[in-house]
């Protein structure tokens, strides 16, 4: 409910998630936990869209 005052829409979304795909591949050096957590976050991502 946090994130409810703000708009979040698919673009919104798609630029979050590109901003974390950076950071984990600066910081996971383990490719099979990378694209685990990028999972789990796009999940979260999706979830947040309310507009």
């Amino acid at each position: 409910m946090r994130h409810m005052p703000f708009a979040v829409d698919q673009q919104m979304r798609d630029q979050w998630m590109f901003c974390m795909d950076k950071a984990l591949a600066e910081v996971v050096e383990d490719k099979l936990l990378r694209q685990g957590l990028s999972h789990s976050l796009a999940q979260l991502a999706s979830h947040m869209i309310n507009r």
